[in-house]
């Protein structure tokens, strides 16, 4: 491939989960091949003997029961079986996402729906489906940040509909409508990294709680520190907020908690739609 001088430059994408591994031949006279290796015949015994006796201990953790439904948590469409997580409301995003504000005492969280990756079906609830649920494990952090930069977030989340877009954000403590008759004013650099935002805005009639937001009132804000801090899916929003706190609680632990603390262990009904 090319580097961003244009120069060739080997590289090696081996897979995850050991499916591969990478070898970087070095020759005498300085040149370079690379390949993957595949196939081998043996492993070792002991390391083979260690791996399976951690996850032994973890199946069991995994298979720990944190809680109930009687709804299909879900990031498809009920009726396509679709994904949707990424472009619209769901009610696992909305789980996921009342969790973080139920964690950090925030007025508003976010979360990105690339970051919701798999349905909970109606059953039990076990450890290992939250943590599938937000399988990234992430950290969760939380600001202050100006109306106006909240309003700026929103409208980054909005700018690719009617498309899929990972950084789509699921919200908890704020309600908004998206026009999406009206072009997005979101101009992004070439690395798709906001750039600006000019033009007549998508985003409109935004309630923080029951009240207008306020372009000028400063506002707590909870997310995962990949949206949040680190301009993940190119949002750059609020990466220069006041932090208030970094690291608070891994993004599935904290739905764990609610499912089981704030819930008491049942999915109740304002999430069955």
């Amino acid at each position: 491939v090319k580097n961003k001088d244009g120069d060739r430059v080997l590289l090696s994408s081996t897979g995850t989960q050991f499916q591969s591994f990478g070898m970087l031949y070095i020759n005498k006279d300085g040149s370079m091949s690379t390949g993957l290796i595949k196939e081998y015949d043996t492993k070792d015994a002991v390391i083979s003997d260690y791996i399976a006796k951690i996850q032994a201990e973890f199946n069991e953790k995994l298979n720990e029961v944190v809680g109930k439904t009687d709804y299909d948590l879900t990031i498809l469409d009920p009726e396509t079986k679709k994904r949707i997580v990424r472009k619209q409301e769901t009610n696992l995003g909305d789980l996921c996402v009342d969790s973080f504000r139920y964690t950090t005492d925030a007025d508003i969280a976010i979360v990105n729906g690339g970051g919701v990756r798999k349905d909970i079906p109606k059953g039990d609830i076990t450890y290992g489906q939250a943590i599938a649920a937000l399988a990234f494990s992430n950290q969760l952090c939380m600001v202050k940040a100006s109306g106006q930069s909240i309003l700026n977030c929103l409208e980054f989340g909005a700018y690719k509909l009617p498309e899929e877009f990972g950084g789509f954000l699921q919200v908890s403590g704020i309600k908004f409508d998206i026009d999406t008759t009206i072009a997005t004013p979101v101009v992004v650099d070439s690395n798709n990294i906001l750039k600006e935002i000019t033009g007549e805005r998508r985003i409109k009639n935004v309630y923080v709680g029951d009240t207008l937001l306020d372009k000028d009132k400063i506002y707590t804000v909870a997310g995962a520190n990949y949206t949040i801090l680190n301009e993940g899916d190119g949002n750059t929003c609020l990466k220069d907020s006041e932090i208030i706190a970094k690291d608070i609680s891994i993004d599935n632990q904290a739905l764990v908690n609610y499912i089981r603390d704030e819930l008491n262990g049942t999915i109740p009904e304002k999430y069955s739609n």
